[in-house]
C-alpha cells in the first residue's frame, strides 16, 4: 500500500493505493472534515488504508509512505514526543497486530506519485462539488 496525506485550512485529504499480490489496484481519494497538521494527515491516510486492508482481510501488509517522520516513528527510529503523535502511533500499533506481517518503509516522493495525486484529487473534487452544487463549508 502507498499512502499520502495533505492538509489545508479546510481539512485533510488522503490518497491510498492498495495493490494485491496479483497486481490489482484499489485506489481511494479521501477528504477528512477536520483541520490537522501535515504529519497528522499522513497518519490519517495510513490509518484509513490500514482499516481498508483489515476489512479486505489482508494478512501480509507492506506500506510505503513518503513521510520520514511517520515511518521512523512506527519503526522506532524516531520518538513520538508530541501527545497527539503518541496517540496516532498507538493507533497504528493496535491495528498492526491484525496483520500476520506489517512493515512500513519510507520512500521518496517521486515513488509515491499516485497516492499524492489521489490526495490532491480529493482536494480538488470537493472544491468543485461545493462550487457546482452550492455545498456549504463544514465547520
Amino acid at each position: 500500500m502507498h499512502t499520502d496525506g495533505a492538509c489545508g485550512p479546510e481539512g485533510a485529504w488522503a490518497g491510498i493505493v492498495l495493490k494485491s499480490p496479483e497486481g490489482k489496484e484499489y485506489t481511494f481519494a479521501l477528504r477528512f472534515s477536520f483541520p490537522v497538521t501535515n504529519n497528522k494527515a499522513e497518519y490519517e491516510a495510513l490509518l484509513s488504508g490500514m482499516r481498508v486492508a483489515k476489512h479486505l482481510e489482508v494478512k501480509e501488509f507492506s506500506v510505503y509512505v513518503d513521510s520520514q517522520l511517520v515511518a521512523n516513528q512506527i519503526n522506532g527510529i524516531f520518538e513520538a514526543h508530541d501527545e497527539s503523535m503518541q496517540k496516532y502511533l498507538r493507533l497504528v500499533q493496535e491495528l498492526a497486530v491484525d496483520f500476520d506481517l506489517f512493515q512500513i518503509t519510507q520512500i521518496s516522493r517521486t515513488l509515491n506519485k499516485k497516492a499524492d495525486a489521489l490526495s490532491k484529487l480529493a482536494t480538488l473534487t470537493f472544491s468543485i462539488l461545493r462550487k457546482k452544487f452550492g455545498l456549504r463549508k463544514l465547520r
